[in-house]
């Protein structure tokens, strides 16, 4: 392909690495453009509910069991069954989450109720006390997905006998086997200003905003630019004649 005094001739190497690597970084750039829509349309749907009403917990569940919807619900704790959650960092000191099941009258389920954080004490062996009432209580706080989990490597929990129980991550047929009875797949993280908890300020739902994912996007689109220009450029020469003389059209 001729342009004016330059002549575009690609080789077959580069065309066939450019042909493969050109859509390849267009298409990181086009999913991190769609994960920065997925988190905003999150982050909406978290801010559009948090001064929202509680519903009882039932009846969110029987519909479309909705994350982030405020609920409330009245049972009983398990105190003498729960679990901790490890690995759980905050203000740079490490801990755990405390997952307390709520036994719900007439309900086959219990749901387990976040109750918020606490440090990890001298040492492994060294767990934290778990204080829970005996009396029926109502609880408050918004329905929401396990706690996130890190690498799974092997079993939830070492499958030790005592409780509370230490996991690395939520496995709901476990325990409910572990408990004799089943528990929901979604949790209640239990409200700031509802007693019986720990340490709460769940914060935002995400650990970083859509921009981040803009700016990965704006990056990959850079790279695909950068490398179309290095194809066409390297494959462009100038025309000369058998001497050395420029060639002209006229």
């Amino acid at each position: 392909m001729r342009i004016g005094a330059f002549e575009f001739r690609p080789g077959w190497l580069p065309t066939l690495v450019t042909a493969a690597l050109l859509p390849f970084l267009v298409g990181l750039g086009l999913w991190q453009l769609d994960r920065a829509e997925q988190k905003a349309g999150l982050l909406e749907q978290w801010r559009s509910r948090q001064d929202a009403p509680p519903r009882p917990l039932a009846e969110v569940l029987a519909g479309d069991a909705a994350r982030f919807t405020p609920v409330a619900a009245e049972g009983r704790f398990d105190e003498a069954h729960q679990f901790l959650v490890d690995n759980k960092i905050r203000e740079q000191r490490p801990g755990y989450h405390v997952l307390t099941p709520l036994r719900i009258p007439g309900a086959e389920r219990a749901v387990l109720v976040n109750r918020g954080w606490l440090p990890l004490g001298e040492g492994r062996a060294d767990l934290p006390a778990l204080p829970a009432p005996d009396d029926p209580v109502r609880v408050t706080g918004t329905l929401a997905p396990p706690p996130r989990a890190g690498i799974r490597l092997g079993p939830a929990d070492p499958g030790q006998g005592r409780w509370p129980k230490v996991i690395q991550y939520m496995d709901r047929q476990r325990m409910g086997e572990q408990l004799g009875y089943p528990v929901a797949g979604r949790v209640i993280r239990l409200a700031a200003a509802s007693p019986h908890g720990f340490k709460r300020e769940w914060g935002s739902p995400v650990p970083f905003g859509p921009q981040r994912h803009v700016g990965y996007a704006v990056q990959w689109f850079a790279l695909a630019a950068a490398l179309l220009i290095i194809y066409l450029v390297v494959n462009t020469k100038r025309r000369v004649q058998p001497h050395g003389v420029v060639h002209d059209d006229r």
